[in-house]
């Protein structure tokens, strides 16, 4: 969507499914910010972002918690977990 950047937090399969809906209604995956978490159970999600050669960060979850939403220069945030 032009002019609207977007931080999107999440892991697992509603992380496949989020993007589908973001990129269904007009999204850019250039207009994307993931954050995502390492693990077993998340790797679908990072083969999915690879495949499509979507950006993403690898992060611990206390980096996380500790940041705020205004480290990111985005106009909004979603957060999607299970």
């Amino acid at each position: 969507m032009k002019g609207i950047d977007l931080l999107l937090a999440t892991n697992g399969s509603q992380a496949v499914c989020a993007l589908r809906e973001l990129f269904a209604i007009g999204f850019e995956k250039e207009e994307l910010t993931i954050l995502t978490f390492p693990s077993k159970f998340n790797q679908p999600f990072i083969e999915f972002l690879k495949f499509n050669n979507i950006d993403y960060t690898i992060i611990k979850k206390s980096y996380y918690l500790d940041i705020g939403i205004s480290s990111f220069s985005v106009s909004f945030y979603i957060s999607v977990f299970s």
